[in-house]
C-alpha cells in the first residue's frame, strides 16, 4: 500500500500495488481483478470503495480512499487492550462489513488486525 496524490481530483488516496515479483503471472492478476470488481460491487460504511484499476509501468494497482488513521494491530500493539465497549464496536463494525460481503457471495480470506483500519477520533472501521 502506498499512500498518493490524485491530480486530476486534487486528493490524498492509497494505492494498492502488486509486489514486482508476483507480476505478471495470469493466475496473480486474475485474482487481482477479481478483487477488484468484487469490492466494486460492495457498498457499506465500513467497506473502502475502488476508485480505479490499472496496469502501468509494469504494475497492478487498486485506487482507493486514503484512511487517516491506523490499522487494528498497531493500535492493540499501542494499547495493549480495548475498553470492552470499544472492542465490541469495532467488533461489530467489522462483522457487519463482512456480513454485507458474505450477501453477496464474497469471502475475505485475510481478516486480522492488521487489515482492519480505524479511522479518524471516532476511530471507526
Amino acid at each position: 500500500m502506498y499512500k498518493a496524490w490524485d491530480k486530476r481530483l486534487d486528493r490524498d488516496v492509497a494505492v494498492k500495488a502488486l509486489r514486482h515479483d508476483l507480476f505478471p503471472t495470469p493466475a496473480v492478476l486474475q485474482r487481482f481483478d477479481r478483487e477488484a470488481k468484487a469490492v466494486a460491487k460492495l457498498r457499506h460504511p465500513n467497506i473502502l470503495p475502488v476508485y480505479a484499476v490499472g496496469t502501468g509501468d509494469g504494475v497492478a494497482y487498486m485506487v482507493m480512499p486514503l484512511v487517516e488513521g491506523e490499522s487494528l494491530q498497531s493500535c492493540l500493539e499501542r494499547q495493549k487492550a480495548l475498553p470492552a465497549a470499544e472492542a465490541a464496536r469495532i467488533t461489530a463494525e467489522a462483522a457487519a462489513a463482512l456480513e454485507a460481503a458474505h450477501k453477496l457471495g464474497f469471502v475475505h480470506r485475510d481478516v486480522k488486525p492488521a487489515n482492519i483500519m480505524l479511522e479518524g477520533e471516532e476511530r471507526r472501521v
